[in-house]
């Protein structure tokens, strides 16, 4: 443990002190970023204390080297089995130095969407829709922002190939911006909402197959298939949906404040 952590506050330090080689600009004083975050979804599994331990130290670390950005832990909130994952919501969100919450919402990976069942959709919304809801009162509790920061479906009939259709995926990204929308109106907790993941002009190598050394950079990380969950340049519905909610948030033009 002690050695993890040493070689994680070293990779930490070295990025934070990066200097950007095309602006001159240090990370910790790049106004483009918005925050850190400690890690992808960490959980705290059977090892709570250590797990909090963890995070405040690590937190503490990061503003003891660059307090000028926000600071997140990256959770994907309770999920639905939080005695398993070893999340806790609300104190880990409490702990000093972590400024905003977050929460991923993954209803194929939790086993309620099937994409080759469009029964399982109905569901599928009412997942998000609740878990949304949940964590919303919960951040409320603790007066911090929530950012809906992963959420995603795959292309109908779980395609790989990035020209297949997308019914059920853009029909489940407006239910997702909708209902951010929805408690945005409220004044509520949740600040803002991201898709997963943007694959830009980029196109899988192999749709399906497993990254290699030389392939194209997508939003699908390495070691997941690739062209899962990645929205493309290309997918014009998509992509109409994501810019009607871009706008409906701008005309908002809202403005909390913290304490």
């Amino acid at each position: 443990m002690p050695q993890a952590i040493a070689a994680q506050r070293e990779a930490v330090r070295k990025i934070l002190t990066r200097v950007n080689t095309i602006n001159g600009v240090p990370y910790s004083f790049d106004p483009t970023i918005l925050s850190w975050e400690l890690a992808n979804e960490p959980r705290g599994g059977t090892h709570r204390p250590e797990f909090l331990s963890w995070v405040e130290s690590s937190a503490k670390f990061i503003k003891s080297i660059d307090p000028r950005h926000l600071v997140t832990i990256g959770s994907e909130g309770n999920t639905l089995t939080p005695e398993v994952a070893g999340n806790h919501f609300v104190e880990d969100h409490s702990v000093p130095g972590i400024d905003y919450a977050t929460i991923h919402v993954w209803v194929e990976n939790w086993g309620v969407f099937n994409p080759n069942d469009l029964m399982t959709f109905p569901a599928s919304v009412d997942t998000l829709i609740r878990y949304i809801k949940d964590h919303v009162s919960m951040a409320a509790s603790i007066q911090k922002p929530l950012i809906l920061e992963e959420f995603g479906m795959a292309r109908d009939q779980r395609s790989m190939d990035p020209f297949s259709q997308t019914y059920a995926r853009d029909r489940y990204f407006d239910f997702a911006f909708q209902e951010t929308l929805y408690w945005m109106k409220q004044n509520a907790a949740i600040s803002g909402v991201n898709f997963w993941a943007w694959s830009g002009e980029s196109k899988p190598a192999s749709p399906g197959g497993i990254w290699k050394v030389g392939d194209v950079l997508l939003g699908d990380p390495p070691h997941e298939e690739q062209g899962w969950y990645g929205v493309y340049s290309s997918d014009t519905s998509t992509l109409n949906v994501i810019r009607k909610h871009a706008h409906e948030i701008q005309s908002l033009n809202l403005f909390r404040h913290y304490p």
